[in-house]
C-alpha cells in the first residue's frame, strides 16, 4: 500500500488533474484501501475544511501611523515597500512645510539686508561729499591767510569758521557710515541665524527615526466560510 505524502498546495486548476501530457508513458500505482471507499472523500473534506479553520488565517498587514493597510493578495515585502515609500513623501511633506513657515522670517531679513546696503551706500556719498567740501573751505582759508596781509582779514575767519564747521560735519558723516555698516552687519547675522536654524530643523525631521511600524492581524476563517469544491484522487508523477 503506498504511503500517503505531505499535501503541498498547487496552481493547476481542476480540470488540469484529469488530463495526462501527450506522448508520456503513465503507470498508475495501487489505489490505497481508503481511496475505494466513497466515505472516505466526506470525511477528507471535512478534515480539509477544519484544516483551513484551524491553521490558513487570513493575514493582513497595517501601518497605523501611515493610515496604510496591505491590499488582498500583497505579501508583507511588497506592503513594507509601499510604507517606506509613504514615510519618505511625509518627510518631504513635513521639510517643505518646514521651509514654507520659515521663508517670511528670510523675506524680511533679507530685505533688511538690502535697505542697510542702500543706508551704507547713500551715508558713504555724503560723507565722501561733505569730505571734498571741508577740504575745499581748508584750502581757500589757508590760501587767504597766505596772501593776505599781517592782519588777518574778516572773510578769512569767517572761511576758518566754515571749514572747522566742516571737519565737525565730516566727523558725524563718518559716524552715520560706521552706523550703517553696523546694521547691515546685524542684518547679515540674523538671516545667518535663521538659516542655520532652518537648516538644524530640517535635519531633525530627516534624522529622526521613521515611525513605519507595522502590524499584522490574523483572521480565522469560519467554517460556513469555507467552500471546498473538489476533493478527488489523483496520481503524481514521479
Amino acid at each position: 500500500m503506498p504511503r500517503r505524502g505531505p499535501a503541498s498546495p498547487t496552481d493547476l486548476a481542476p480540470d488540469a488533474l484529469t488530463k495526462t501530457p501527450a506522448g508520456t508513458p503513465a503507470r498508475f500505482g495501487a489505489l490505497p484501501a481508503a481511496a475505494r471507499n466513497s466515505k472516505s472523500y466526506a470525511a477528507w473534506t471535512d478534515d480539509f475544511e477544519q484544516w483551513i479553520v484551524r491553521s490558513q488565517p487570513l493575514r493582513l498587514f497595517s501601518a497605523p501611523a501611515c493610515k496604510l493597510s496591505s491590499k488582498p493578495g500583497e505579501t508583507e515585502a511588497e506592503f513594507t515597500i509601499r510604507v517606506q515609500q509613504a514615510v519618505r513623501e511625509r518627510r518631504d511633506a513635513a521639510v517643505e512645510k518646514l521651509r514654507a513657515k520659515y521663508t517670511p522670517k528670510v523675506t524680511r531679513a533679507a530685505e533688511k539686508i538690502r535697505r542697510s546696503q542702500e543706508s551704507v551706500a547713500r551715508e558713504q556719498q555724503q560723507a565722501s561729499q561733505q569730505k571734498l567740501q571741508t577740504a575745499v573751505s581748508f584750502g581757500a582759508t589757508l590760501l587767504g591767510a597766505v596772501m593776505g596781509r599781517k592782519a588777518v582779514s574778516m572773510s578769512t575767519l569767517g572761511r576758518a569758521t566754515t571749514a572747522a564747521r566742516g571737519v565737525s560735519r565730516s566727523s558725524k558723516e563718518a559716524a552715520d557710515v560706521a552706523q550703517a555698516e553696523q546694521r547691515q552687519r546685524e542684518a547679515e547675522e540674523e538671516l545667518k541665524a535663521i538659516e542655520a536654524e532652518l537648516e538644524r530643523e530640517v535635519r531633525e525631521l530627516q534624522d529622526a527615526a521613521p515611525d513605519a511600524a507595522i502590524e499584522t492581524t490574523e483572521i480565522k476563517a469560519k467554517k460556513t466560510g469555507v467552500d471546498v469544491r473538489l476533493v478527488t484522487l489523483v496520481w503524481k508523477p514521479r
